[in-house]
C-alpha cells in the first residue's frame, strides 16, 4: 500500500500514518404453505436477533402457523434460547432450508416453461400453494417471491383469485465477470488541522480508516492514499480538486463542509465515486449517481425504522401507544418516524392508540392492552423526553397484569446520553427499550476491544464519546469501499458484501434512477430488563 500525505495534513496524522503503515500498511422460503396434509414437525432454538418474520421465511411457513403451534408467543415476544415447534412439509428436511432448484414439470408444461422469456400474470386457483405454482412453472419459490414483493409482508397469504407475477424462466445471457481494481486510489478531503469539532471528528475518522488499511494490506489489497486539508467553509475547493485530479483517484472521501460538495462533484472525474461521511442533508444525492451518503436522511431513517418494527413484532400481538406532540412542535424532532409508524400500523392492521405527549401516568396505564405486547412510541428524542419515558415505563411495568408486556421505542441519541449518564443507561434496561439505530458500536465484543487496543497503541487516545463513533465509522468505510472497488471495480455500487463491520452495516440503495446511494444500515437494539442486549436486524 502506498500512502502520501500532503503538507496540509496534521502533524499528528502524519506521525500516526507512518506508524500504521510501518506495520504493513426472503432468504426466501423454500416451501411456503406447501402440502399441509403431509407435514413434518421440527424444533428450532431461537438465536439472538431472530424474529418471527425471519423464521417464517427460513422455514417456509406463515407467522400465524408458528404462533399456533407455540401458544406462548400469543402473550410474550420471541426470546433467544426459546425452543419452538415448527411444522414443515414432508419433502423438506430440517437441514435443507434455503433456496433449492425445483424439478421442471413434465410434458407440454416443460416446453412452455423453458421458452418463457418474459414475466406473465397468473390468477391463483383454489387451494394452490407457492410450492405448487413454482413447480408448475419450473421456477424456485425464491424467484416467485422476488417477483411479487408483497409476499414478503408479514401475514401474507396466497388466496384464490389473486393475480401474481410469474417471472421469466429463460436464462438471461451471462453477465461478464466483475473486474476489480488491482490498486485502489483513495483521496481524503477533510478539515484535519483547523481545530474545533469538525477537525476532531475528522481526525478520529481518518485514524480508523488507517487502521482498516493496515488490515487490508495484510489481506493483500494494494491501496494508494492521498490526504488533503479541506479549505475553510468560505474558500473554494478548486485548488484541492486540481491536485486530486492530477494524482488520479477512484474514490473521494469528503469533503465535510456543504459548500464544497457541488465543487467536488463538478470538478471530479466522471468515474470517481464520492463518499459524504457525516452529513444527512446532501441535496446533490438526488442528481449525482456517483455520490454515497453514510448518514441516511430523515425520510430514509423513518422508512427504515418503520420496516424494522413491522418485521420484528407480530401484528396480532402488538399494540402501539403513540405519545405525540402537536403538529409542528419544535420539540418533536422524530415526528416523521412516529407518523410513518402510525400509517404503517393503520395499513397493516396493528392495534394502536394516540395520546398527547404529556399524558399522565394513569392515562397511559388505562391505554395498555392486557395480554398483549404494548410498545410505547414518542415523537421526540430530547433528554427530558428520554428521562420521562424511561421513568414512566419503569413505573408501569411494576403493575402489569400477567401475560402483558410494556416496552419503549427509543432513538439513537439516547445511546449517546446513556454512554455518560449511568441513570439513563440503567433506564434503558429497566424500561425494556428498543432503540432504533442506524449505527451501533458495542465496545465489549472481541473485535471492538481489539480495535480500541490497536487505536490506543498507535494514537495514544480514547475514542470520542459521540454517536456514531468516528474511528469505527472510518474503519467500516474503508472495508466497504476498498473491498468493493477491489472486487467489482468501477461497477461497484450497492453490492452486498460479507464483511465484519464494527459499527455500520454499510449496504446501500439508490435514491432514484438518476440519483446516488444512501446507507441502509439499521437495527433495533433491545436493552432487556435482565441487563442483556440483543441486536435485531431487519429480515432481508
Amino acid at each position: 500500500m502506498t500512502t502520501k500525505t500532503h503538507s496540509s495534513s496534521t502533524a499528528t496524522l502524519r506521525r500516526a500514518s507512518r506508524r500504521v503503515l510501518a506495520l504493513a500498511l426472503l432468504c426466501a422460503s423454500l416451501f411456503a404453505n406447501a402440502w399441509a396434509q403431509t407435514q413434518k414437525v421440527v424444533t428450532h432454538e431461537v438465536k439472538k436477533g431472530e424474529t418471527l418474520y425471519k423464521l417464517s421465511h427460513d422455514y417456509g411457513v406463515s407467522i400465524d402457523d408458528i404462533i399456533e403451534r407455540n401458544p406462548i408467543l400469543k402473550s410474550a415476544p420471541l426470546k433467544a434460547g426459546q425452543t419452538l415447534s415448527i411444522a414443515l412439509p414432508l419433502s423438506v428436511s430440517s437441514t435443507s432450508v434455503g433456496e433449492t432448484a425445483l424439478p421442471a414439470p413434465s410434458g407440454a408444461a416443460t416446453t412452455a416453461a423453458q421458452q418463457r422469456s418474459l414475466p406473465i400474470s397468473y390468477k391463483v386457483k383454489k387451494d394452490e400453494t407457492l410450492w405448487g405454482i413454482s413447480r408448475n412453472f419450473g421456477i424456485t419459490v425464491d424467484a416467485l417471491i422476488a417477483a411479487n414483493p408483497e409476499m414478503q409482508e408479514p401475514g401474507y397469504k396466497l388466496k384464490k383469485g389473486r393475480t401474481i407475477t410469474i417471472p421469466a424462466n429463460k436464462p438471461a445471457p451471462a453477465a461478464p465477470a466483475a473486474k476489480g481494481l488491482a490498486s485502489v486510489r483513495l483521496s481524503v478531503i477533510m478539515p484535519l488541522q483547523t481545530g474545533g469539532v469538525e477537525a476532531k471528528r475528522s481526525t478520529e475518522y481518518m485514524r480508523g480508516l488507517l487502521l482498516a488499511m493496515k488490515q487490508l494490506k495484510q489481506q493483500g489489497r494494494n491501496i494508494v492514499l492521498h490526504v488533503y486539508e479541506e479549505p475553510a467553509q468560505g474558500e473554494s475547493l478548486r485548488g484541492v480538486m486540481q491536485r486530486v485530479n492530477a494524482q488520479g483517484t477512484d474514490l473521494i472521501i469528503g469533503p465535510v463542509y456543504p459548500n464544497h460538495w457541488t465543487e467536488a462533484i463538478a470538478l471530479s472525474q466522471s468515474d470517481t465515486k464520492i463518499v459524504i461521511p457525516f452529513s444527512s442533508k446532501v441535496q446533490q444525492i438526488a442528481t449525482c449517481p456517483r455520490l454515497f451518503m453514510l448518514n441516511a436522511p430523515q425520510q430514509n431513517e423513518a422508512a427504515m425504522i418503520t420496516d424494522l418494527v413491522a418485521s420484528s413484532f407480530h401484528k396480532d400481538n402488538t399494540h402501539f401507544i403513540f405519545l405525540k406532540h402537536s403538529v409542528g412542535d419544535a420539540a418533536a424532532d422524530k415526528q416523521s418516524v412516529a407518523s410513518a409508524l402510525t400509517w404503517r400500523a393503520v395499513a397493516d392492521g396493528y392495534k394502536h392508540i394516540a395520546l398527547p405527549s404529556q399524558a399522565e401516568l394513569q392515562v397511559v396505564k388505562n391505554a395498555i392492552k392486557k395480554g398483549m405486547f404494548n410498545l410505547l412510541v414518542t415523537d421526540a428524542s430530547d433528554a427530558e423526553t428520554q428521562q420521562r419515558m424511561q421513568s414512566m415505563v419503569t413505573a408501569l411495568r411494576q403493575t402489569l397484569p400477567s401475560g402483558t408486556t410494556l416496552a419503549l421505542l427509543g432513538y439513537e441519541t439516547w445511546l449517546d446520553r446513556a454512554s455518560t449518564d449511568s441513570a439513563l443507561r440503567n433506564g434503558l434496561y429497566s424500561s425494556d427499550t428498543y432503540v432504533a439505530a442506524t449505527a451501533f458500536y458495542y465496545p465489549y465484543t472481541s473485535a471492538a476491544m481489539a480495535f480500541e487496543a490497536d487505536y490506543k497503541k498507535w494514537f495514544g487516545a480514547n475514542l470520542l464519546a459521540v454517536t456514531p463513533r468516528m474511528a469505527p465509522l472510518g474503519y467500516d468505510t474503508a472495508l466497504a469501499f476498498v473491498n468493493g472497488l477491489a472486487t467489482y471495480g468501477k461497477s461497484y455500487a450497492a453490492q452486498r458484501q460479507p464483511l465484519s463491520f464494527l459499527q455500520s452495516d454499510l449496504r446501500f440503495s439508490k435514491v432514484s434512477e438518476q440519483g446516488g446511494y444512501v446507507s441502509q444500515s439499521a437495527w433495533l437494539i433491545h436493552y432487556k430488563p435482565n441487563m442483556q442486549i440483543d441486536k435485531i436486524a431487519k429480515t432481508r
